[in-house]
């Protein structure tokens, strides 16, 4: 059968004549390809300004004191540096609430002495806090994770068993919404041997800054 070209000037107008009279023209589709045009136009309209307009209108405001906090963090000599470390095994951290040596923490004190110099170095913290088996055990034992996050982020919940641990085992039980900064050193064990394939962790967060964290530390 022989059949009309349909050219792109009349998008809306679908009929095509066919020299068989048996077959006609559907006009229920003609309706609704003018339906869905009409419709396409009403879209492209609401969009708005896409170029110049807000992806988010309603961006959430940051208020004065954060942002001089934050402006205080980035402004700390500490920041970008390991001058402050005293074991050796600190890495820079991106705010100076961070920047803590297990060198200055009170309770590791009793720890150190002329031949362990870091608590990275302490046998019995590595049993309970970094040990593969060991920390999945308190894992699963606490019900920190579920067997899908097991599964699918296996390293992120290994590092945020491993900073809850290393925070107990240090400070004993804090309750909810009291959360310390764990020293530097001790992050940098921990990133290195369950690893972020992309290498982005979030780091210490307090309780009001994100309550959907299951910790403070990733």
């Amino acid at each position: 059968m022989d059949q009309e070209n349909i050219t792109a000037d009349s998008p809306a107008d679908t009929s095509v004549e066919i020299e068989d009279d048996s077959i006609s023209s559907s006009e229920p589709s003609l309706a609704m390809d003018e339906s869905l045009l009409r419709l396409h136009h009403r879209m492209r309209n609401n969009l708005g300004d896409s170029i110049n307009g807000q992806c988010v209108p309603y961006n959430p405001i940051c208020t004065l004191q954060v942002r001089e906090r934050r402006r205080r963090q980035r402004e700390d000599p500490k920041v970008g540096n390991t001058n402050w470390c005293k074991c050796g095994n600190c890495i820079p951290m991106p705010t100076a609430r961070e920047s803590v040596c297990c060198k200055d923490i009170t309770n590791l004190q009793q720890h150190f002495s002329d031949d362990v110099q870091c608590i990275t170095h302490v046998q019995e913290m590595l049993d309970h806090c970094v040990e593969k088996r060991y920390l999945e055990f308190t894992i699963r034992n606490a019900r920190m994770a579920t067997q899908i996050e097991m599964n699918n982020h296996y390293n992120r919940v290994m590092r945020r068993g491993a900073y809850r641990a290393f925070t107990i085992w240090t400070h004993g039980f804090l309750g909810q919404k009291n959360r310390i900064v764990i020293p530097a050193c001790f992050v940098n064990l921990i990133r290195l041997t369950y690893r972020d394939p992309a290498g982005i962790y979030v780091g210490f967060k307090q309780a009001e800054d994100n309550p959907a964290l299951k910790m403070a530390l990733d």
